[in-house]
């Protein structure tokens, strides 16, 4: 609240929460590319499970960035 309090338009709000939160959504988008990069199939892990771990973590990906490409995709299997 206190970084909007002292706003008069709705849209001065909107640009105070958007400068406020954008570092936080740029800090998560490097962490999920780390993650989608460095995941890796365990040792007795049937790959269903593998691939729907990497799934999800493209769908979480997804929220901040386009999604992956289907070769990425392909490659990081």
């Amino acid at each position: 609240m206190c970084h909007i309090a002292d706003k008069d338009t709705t849209r001065q709000m909107w640009e105070a929460l958007a400068t406020l939160y954008k570092g936080s959504s740029e800090q998560w988008k490097m962490y999920m590319e780390q993650k989608m990069t460095s995941t890796q199939i365990e040792k007795g892990e049937h790959i269903d499970s593998f691939l729907t771990r990497l799934q999800e973590i493209r769908d979480s990906l997804v929220a901040v960035r386009p999604t992956p490409q289907a070769t990425e995709m392909v490659r990081l299997a």
